[in-house]
């Protein structure tokens, strides 16, 4: 979803949803260690998103990283 405000923060537990593609490691668990807002044509083309949306750089426990979309996210709760 396109808005203001990034739906997630630095240090939120997210989850990668199972309806993600095969670059990201489905159903797994992972901590929010950087946010990126698409502020051009150049990013959106690249991560298939609109300009304006927000692309989270997400570390799990192997200590593999990735820019996932937002709409890839899911909130994990304890």
């Amino acid at each position: 979803m396109v808005g203001n405000r990034a739906k997630f923060t630095w240090g939120d537990v997210v989850k990668i949803s199972n309806i993600s593609a095969e670059e990201y490691p489905l159903n797994e668990i992972g901590t929010v260690c950087g946010i990126t807002k698409i502020s051009n044509r150049k990013l959106a083309e690249l991560y298939m998103r609109p300009v304006g949306s927000y692309i989270y750089t997400v570390e799990f426990s192997s200590g593999n990283s990735y820019g996932v979309p937002e709409d890839l996210l899911i909130e994990q709760m304890d």
